[in-house]
């Protein structure tokens, strides 16, 4: 990331040790930088913000998945680079601004040979969590012919790993921490199965660098994992607490092998060409617009609170309610509009709802972001999902849109979704209902006989929405369009 950066600015780098924030000096304003970029450490941006800093932040989901929304809602100035589609959702439901990246690493030029074992790799990052020994044990026990255990450690750890009885007959060889990175890739080149080692990832380079070299990876069911891994297509899975042992086969985890690394080589070029897009994201970034909040206070406050402990923080943002007001001017403009009915007031609403000046509304763009007032998931390409049974769209009339007598929806279902219904209801009129499939389809319906109004609201109902497994959104129907004529 440095090195994109430093393609495209002038970077100054602060490392931030967060252990010692109270060390952290933060006199820094809008005539030294142009642009705060916030890697990882995303409670420091109000800071930033309060300085009158435009400001970027990149979150990562192992650090940030448990954040309230209050965390969100005091950088909601700032703009988002989230590399998890978990995260990118929760910001966006927080009423922030987030563009969702992905990334690739390169390929290895030297896939993992097919072989005739089974042979496991495992780094032991965090033997005081679930993901350990024992619990490869319980996943695939015996199966394994062999298993080497890398004993480098995140914390310091002393207890020698004890070896389940359900390994069986596997053999187990054991490394620490290497000299030189060719003798771990050495070991790795002799395996054809991964264990992720960690419960959830920021991004996750060890297991991509695994399905980089054709590796099977079996990973926990959640971010960052299950946004890589296609379950039983390009790796395997698993659910904690749940008992069951996938038999998996040599030949099997050559395919699964294979399949992850081809995912690899594809989103490596998906996010290269995706680089640019990120980089002009970045040097737009709006400057904030804060009254009366004291930066010195924050950069005071908040890492003091963060250093006491994650209760210590939750406290704090419950009792900043006032403050994320202020470093939040629009929230309460976007949560009053969200309750409003179907019929606005002429004159003070005008401010509020954005104008539509297009016959067409073309959905999975930030263009369009604006006028999606709930219901909605975060912007796909082409489409966007509604997020639950219901989405609520609002805008102001134009010139353009006056002589309109037909509204056309074009969208679709997921494919596990049968006979599902999406009824159509323009300022408190129904317009109609759609038999809608899982191939994209386009339905016109005539307007009402008075036409559109100076504010209008689009509410979509569906029948049902799919809910389970690994996506905590509940997918009900994706709009890719409407259109007015």
């Amino acid at each position: 990331m440095l090195d994109i950066l430093e393609k495209a600015f002038d970077v100054t780098l602060v490392y931030v040790d967060p252990d010692k924030l109270h060390e952290t000096n933060f006199d820094v304003s809008a005539a030294d930088y142009d642009i705060a970029v916030v890697y990882q450490l995303d409670f420091l941006a109000p800071i930033f913000l309060a300085k009158g800093l435009p400001t970027v932040v990149i979150p990562m989901f192992d650090g940030s998945e448990h954040m309230p929304e209050g965390h969100w809602q005091m950088a909601n100035q700032a703009r988002f680079v989230a590399f998890s589609r978990h995260l990118h959702v929760k910001i966006q439901r927080a009423g922030g601004t987030s563009l969702l990246v992905k990334y690739f690493p390169k390929v290895s030029p030297n896939p993992v040979r097919r072989m005739n074992s089974l042979n496991g790799f495992f780094w032991e990052r965090r033997p005081d969590s679930p993901i350990n020994t024992q619990m490869i044990a319980r996943v695939i026990g015996s199966q394994l012919d062999k298993l080497h255990i890398h004993q480098a450690p995140d914390i310091p750890w002393t207890t020698e790993t004890a070896l389940p009885a359900q390994f069986g007959n596997t053999e187990i060889t054991t490394s620490q921490w290497f000299e030189n990175v060719s003798e771990l890739d050495d070991i790795m080149s002799q395996s054809n199965v991964y264990f992720a080692p960690r419960l959830s990832e920021g991004i996750g380079m060890g297991f991509l660098e695994a399905m980089a070299s054709g590796m099977m990876v079996i990973a926990h069911d959640a971010s960052t994992h299950n946004e890589y891994i296609a379950n039983w297509q390009s790796g395997i899975l698993y659910t904690l607490g749940i008992d069951g042992s996938p038999h998996v086969s040599p030949e099997l985890a050559y395919e699964l092998g294979m399949n992850g690394r081809q995912s690899v080589a594809e989103g490596r070029a998906a996010w290269l060409a995706q680089i640019p897009e990120m980089i002009d994201w970045i040097e737009t970034t709006p400057a904030p617009d804060i009254a009366e909040v004291n930066a010195s206070m924050l950069a005071n406050e908040i890492p003091k609170a963060y250093l006491a402990g994650f209760g210590s923080y939750l406290q704090f943002l419950r009792r900043s309610t006032p403050l994320i007001h202020k470093m939040s001017p629009a929230l309460d403009e976007k949560r009053s509009l969200a309750q409003r009915p179907a019929t606005f007031p002429d004159d003070d609403e005008a401010g509020l709802v954005p104008r539509l000046s297009k016959t067409v509304m073309g959905f999975g763009t930030s263009e369009t972001r604006p006028y999606l007032v709930s219901g909605w998931s975060h912007d796909e390409a082409g489409f966007v999902w509604m997020d639950g049974t219901v989405g609520v769209i609002r805008f102001a009339n134009s010139a353009e849109l006056s002589t309109s007598t037909c509204m056309t929806v074009t969208c679709h279902a997921p494919q596990s979704i049968v006979g599902q219904k999406l009824a159509v209801v323009l300022n408190g009129s129904l317009c109609g209902s759609i038999d809608v499939g899982d191939a994209t389809q386009s339905t016109t319906f005539p307007l009402p006989d008075e036409g559109l109004r100076k504010f209008n609201e689009i509410r979509l109902f569906a029948g049902q929405a799919l809910t389970g497994g690994a996506d905590p959104r509940a997918l009900s129907v994706a709009i890719t369009s409407i259109i007015f004529e």
